[in-house]
């Protein structure tokens, strides 16, 4: 019996052990939004996996769909910066909004374009504490809005599409109170 391969970028948002040495992963994908994929035999010395499924980095894998579940056969890190702890501490929690916001698979084109452009921007620059957390905030308002919890409003409106800059994150901080209310009124009425 053949099975289908599916390539595709994602990023590793979770992962827990599966029996003695595998592991199993929540990857937001391109192609296939939120899935659950196992990889056999991750957790050992000689694996070739071991090293690129690592919890809160993007990767480019390959996917065989299993007898109800996905399979990691190929895996292969894409951005190799490595994050500090309040930086990694930010991706964490970017990563916990979407695993609690997408809860099945799915495509999700624009949230996976927002958060993947993100990811990017993030991984190439470095951002002082307060560039950080309007950072932070920016991202979690433009995933909620991709989303529909939420509109762009008129003071916000140019923040939503414009691509990732040091000055689109400065020029958004005079506008910090008016978008964390409407993230906090979001998350609110999404009963999350």
């Amino acid at each position: 019996m053949s099975h289908w391969l599916y390539h595709t970028e994602g990023l590793i948002l979770t992962g827990w052990p599966n029996g003695e040495t595998g592991r199993r992963f929540d990857i937001f994908t391109d192609r296939l939004g939120r899935i659950t994929a196992q990889a056999t035999g991750v957790r050992e010395l000689k694996s070739k996996l071991r090293y690129h499924l690592q919890e809160l980095t993007a990767v480019r894998i390959s996917l065989v769909r299993g007898r109800g579940d996905w399979r990691i056969v190929y895996a292969e890190t894409i951005q190799v910066k490595s994050f500090n702890l309040t930086e990694r501490q930010t991706i964490a929690r970017l990563f916990q909004l979407l695993a609690r916001l997408i809860i099945d698979e799915g495509r999700r084109r624009p949230v996976w374009q927002e958060i993947f452009s993100a990811y990017h921007f993030f991984s190439q620059t470095s951002l002082t504490t307060t560039e950080l957390a309007d950072f932070e905030l920016l991202i979690v308002w433009r995933i909620l809005t991709a989303l529909g919890y939420c509109q762009a409003s008129p003071p916000l409106t140019p923040f939503a599409t414009a691509p990732w800059s040091q000055k689109l994150i400065s020029d958004f901080n005079g506008h910090r109170q008016a978008a964390l209310l409407v993230v906090e009124q979001a998350l609110y009425h999404s009963h999350l």
